[in-house]
């Protein structure tokens, strides 16, 4: 009997003794709890605030104390840790410019006659050594019958300690850039017409190659905050929308490229032009029509840079 009771008190100790390694400070059970539930609000926060379209100003503060909980301050981190759980397909919810009149998404796809539907951008396992990822960049318009899909895909890298300083002084970025800033080398824009129905009906490929910079605030499973290297803030939300992996569909059509553009609305033109000189009647009218249509169409596939703005080569600023 005597044993026994010893048996058990011993166990009694032990369990005691090892609970307390688990956590050998009360106060720190206490808190973990309330600084989850302190992230998972804010999370929560900031959601209602982008759906209600609210203030700038609470939503900039919210991000703000976010960005505060877990942005990564050392370099020694590596690029597994720092930006794996970024990994993702995420729909831009929110812009935040940091100069009024400035417009950090689309590019020249958002203004004029189209009607934006969506913005995209992604973070997608890498396929180039020494990058972190790729980055996939999509917006989606409509024009009369007709959705237009604006495709940029394109490799992150991670930047150095001091190429951030570097780009931090000379972009006047608020706040400078943590280390998970990255610099994304897009390919030239995709450019794919199809009806309102998603058929394809044309390819193409225009524009330059392009690079931008993003920084990473704050992510976790539901959303993913980036600061622009201007200091624009964009929150984007995880997705499993099925429309967030049309570009693979859409990109797996050969494109018209510009040269090819060129010369087949040049050619047109040049044949019109043919028709006006040696033609009469109704088919010197066609020939006139035919010129007029097809040099105006020629030069501005010749000029175009496929929506990515002349003065800052991005069509998001400081994002993928």
């Amino acid at each position: 009997m005597a044993r026994s009771v010893h048996s058990l008190l011993l166990a009694l100790i032990l369990l005691i003794r090892a609970n307390s390694l688990i956590s050998p400070c009360p106060s720190l059970r206490r808190n973990v709890k309330p600084l989850f539930s302190s992230v998972t609000d804010k999370v929560d926060q900031l959601l209602e605030l982008v759906q209600h379209n609210s203030d700038e100003t609470s939503i900039r503060q919210t991000i703000e104390e976010l960005s505060a909980l877990n942005s990564p301050r050392s370099d020694a981190e590596d690029d597994e840790s720092l930006f794996k759980p970024l990994l993702g397909n995420y729909n831009v919810s929110f812009t935040l410019p940091n100069l009024p009149n400035e417009r950090p998404v689309g590019g020249k796809w958002n203004r004029g006659p189209f009607v934006l539907e969506s913005q995209w951008q992604h973070l997608i396992p890498k396929k180039v050594q020494n990058s972190v990822a790729q980055a996939v960049n999509m917006i989606i318009v409509r024009i009369l019958f007709w959705r237009i899909y604006v495709i940029l895909r394109g490799d992150a890298f991670r930047l150095s300690s001091l190429d951030r300083d570097r780009l931090s002084a000379v972009r006047n970025t608020p706040g400078g850039l943590s280390p998970r800033t990255v610099r994304a080398d897009f390919d030239p824009p995709r450019v794919v017409l199809c009806t309102r129905q998603n058929k394809v009906l044309l390819s193409l490929s225009l524009g330059p190659t392009s690079s931008v910079f993003l920084d990473t605030t704050f992510c976790d499973n539901r959303v993913r905050i980036g600061k622009g290297s201007k200091g624009s803030r964009f929150v984007f939300v995880r997705s499993n929308d099925p429309v967030a992996d049309e570009w693979k569909r859409l990109v797996a059509h050969k494109p018209v490229g510009k040269r090819q553009l060129v010369s087949f609305f040049g050619g047109f033109g040049l044949a019109s032009l043919m028709g006006v000189w040696r033609c009469s009647g109704i088919f010197r009218n066609l020939s006139i029509l035919g010129m007029l249509l097809c040099w105006p169409s020629a030069l501005l596939a010749a000029v175009s840079t496929g929506g990515i703005e002349e003065d800052d080569p991005t069509m998001m600023e400081g994002s993928y």
